[in-house]
């Protein structure tokens, strides 16, 4: 905090720079596995700022605005949580946490791989 300080000056003013925080993520309209993570670490970084400076609730308006940058996410939590129309960014980052746990970057490259059945009929084609 004191380097934020040191930077921008008064504590309103440390606050003010997160403002344009999640205006800067990107839009992720497909399932693109590694953007949503690094959309995930992004927002939760930027969460966890925010709830250090106990500032965290006057931004909560912008979740339904960051949610919309995930439509992937955004249909499961529809789809999972009766109450996704209050989700406030403390939630928005656990549900991201949850996505990302079960759509694991891992999981993805090993899918992208060929299979051992696949690469041998490649060589005899």
């Amino acid at each position: 905090m004191s380097i934020l300080k040191d930077r921008f000056g008064k504590e309103s003013e440390v606050v003010n720079a997160y403002v344009k925080e999640p205006l800067k993520l990107p839009y992720a309209p497909m399932t693109n596995v590694m953007e949503i993570h690094e959309f995930h670490e992004k927002l939760s970084c930027w969460v966890q700022s925010l709830e250090s400076l106990k500032q965290l609730h006057t931004f909560n308006g912008m979740a339904a605005m960051t949610l919309e940058k995930l439509p992937v996410v955004r249909v499961d939590l529809v789809r999972n949580d009766q109450e996704w129309e209050t989700c406030v960014l403390a939630k928005l980052t656990k549900v991201l946490k949850l996505w990302t746990g079960r759509n694991t970057i891992e999981c993805v490259e090993t899918a992208d791989q060929p299979t051992k059945n696949q690469a041998e009929f490649s060589k005899h084609s």
